[in-house]
């Protein structure tokens, strides 16, 4: 029986530690979270001008590997004219590669897609975008701040004029729940797509708030 005793405790001595020991080699980590908020889209073109505004929903993920992350994220709304005479849909999704040479810098490339979706068509943009992103705590590490921008290096349009230049910037601050994965973000975003010679310019601002799980 004394060998069986001994060979219990070293497991359950063990089992202890292998706790901190995969804590301490773990590299993969993600969150997650819900989007809700407000936006607003305005254009300007060379004879017209529209404001269009409704709710914005969307989720967010991340993966990161070390110093690597993969950044999702999609949303969606049904924004209308003031007195209802103009409606549509605005769906947009993002994919980002980035790598952080410092834990408070971000530095990433990806894909951007916008769409407006009417009952009778829809209207594409698409952009390739480079993207920095700064962070920095303000009260430990339970609330921090951001502030994040963006330019494209490439673009498409669905439509007979080109592609002009799109660009945009993003800030906020997120606030962890005490002794819990789960935070709460505010964050207000302002992006900018023109065709070729400023023919027309959509400016599409967004207020909305986070909530998410994840370190």
């Amino acid at each position: 029986m004394r060998p069986l005793r001994r060979y219990l405790v070293l497991v359950s001595l063990a089992g202890c530690a292998l706790p901190d020991v995969m804590h301490g080699q773990r590299r993969l980590s993600g969150t997650v979270a819900a989007l809700v908020g407000s936006a607003t889209v305005g254009r300007v073109a060379s004879i017209s001008s529209e404001q269009l505004s409704g709710p914005l929903f969307g989720l967010r993920g991340t993966l990161r590997f070390w110093r690597v992350e993969l950044i999702g994220q999609y949303a969606q709304g049904n924004l209308g004219a003031e007195g209802g005479s103009v409606s549509e849909d605005l769906v947009e999704g993002g994919l980002t590669l980035a790598v952080r040479p410092v834990p408070q810098l971000s530095l990433g490339i990806g894909p951007h897609a916008r769409s407006y979706v009417t009952d009778v068509s829809t209207e594409r943009w698409t952009f390739w975008e480079a993207r920095a992103r700064l962070e920095t705590d303000l009260v430990g590490t339970s609330v921090r701040s951001s502030l994040e921008g963006w330019f494209a290096l490439s673009g498409g349009v669905s439509t007979a004029l080109p592609f002009g230049n799109g660009r945009g910037i993003e800030g906020g601050v997120r606030v962890r729940v005490a002794s819990t994965p789960a935070w709460v973000r505010l964050a207000y975003r302002v992006d900018r797509g023109t065709l070729s010679n400023d023919l027309r310019v959509d400016t599409v601002e967004q207020l909305f708030i986070q909530v998410g799980i994840g370190r």
